[in-house]
């Protein structure tokens, strides 16, 4: 995933600072989550960086003073809670992790 972030941001100095992330979301009813945890990496490419700023021109954002960054996608997690308010309340979940992600 690619993200600009502004560099007068707390977000900018907290990635630069330490690069992992997650982003998690609450997607429907009976508590369904979804959750992606990584590490982010300022994209100094060329052309990922065009890619970005034609992207973000998509949308009526400008990339002046923004960085983008490239998030790197490490394990991914979903999970739903089914039977809400009932004696049968379980939940499901599911995992993804990348072969090469690093445990640390």
């Amino acid at each position: 995933m690619l993200a600009f972030i502004g560099k007068d941001t707390v977000k900018y100095g907290n990635l630069i600072r330490d690069p992992r992330h997650s982003i998690h979301a609450l997607i429907g009813k009976d508590d369904e989550e979804f959750m992606i945890l990584g590490r982010a990496v300022v994209s100094d490419d060329w052309a990922t960086s065009m890619q970005a700023a034609v992207e973000a021109r998509k949308i009526n954002m400008t990339s002046c003073n923004h960085v983008p960054f490239e998030f790197m996608t490490e394990r991914v997690h979903w999970a739903v809670w089914e039977g809400l308010g009932t004696p049968d309340i379980r939940r499901r979940a599911e995992r993804w992790q990348a072969p090469d992600a690093n445990h640390g």
